[in-house]
């Protein structure tokens, strides 16, 4: 038996013909900076986290909103890793405010939490209580936020019974 190894043959090329949905890209990228941060490639995982920003910033659809904000987080997660967190604090500012435009509760807590936390790594008390004095839906915001980590910590104190 003879076996035709000749490149004559056309394969169809499935790169150009098949396209990714920009959901599908982001979070595949969220997944490669999630790796980066695990493996303490710290400076990639900040070049990889900044360009997944870019992406997801670049699309205005309310199917990215979810993706956006975990993007921010570990965007936000690498700078702290290697101590860069006061270079972020004017694009979290400005993601803060879209997402207050655009109606975003996942993305406001997300960037709101992220806000506080670079500040008070830097003692900027000061700036962190006008944040949270500016903000004008701190319930909803925080009830998001509690909603999110509440379960976990009740089933954290259930560890400890009261005496």
């Amino acid at each position: 038996m003879e076996m035709d190894t000749s490149t004559d043959k056309k394969s169809p090329d499935l790169s150009a013909s098949m396209t990714t949905v920009p959901e599908v890209s982001a979070y595949l990228q969220l997944l490669c900076v999630a790796m980066l941060i695990d493996n303490k490639n710290l400076e990639n995982a900040v070049e990889a986290s900044t360009e997944l920003i870019e992406f997801v910033s670049k699309f205005k659809s309310r199917t990215m909103d979810d993706i956006g904000s975990r993007a921010f987080f570990f965007y936000s997660r690498a700078h702290e890793l290697t101590n860069n967190l006061a270079v972020i604090r004017p694009r979290l500012l400005t993601a803060y405010r879209t997402a207050v435009l655009r109606h975003d509760p996942t993305g406001q807590a997300m960037l709101l939490n992220l806000l506080l936390r670079n500040y008070i790594h830097y003692k900027l008390y000061d700036q962190a209580d006008k944040l949270v004095g500016r903000e004008s839906n701190v319930n909803s915001t925080w009830s998001i936020v509690h909603g999110r980590f509440l379960p976990c910590h009740c089933a954290w104190l259930s560890c400890f019974p009261y005496p």
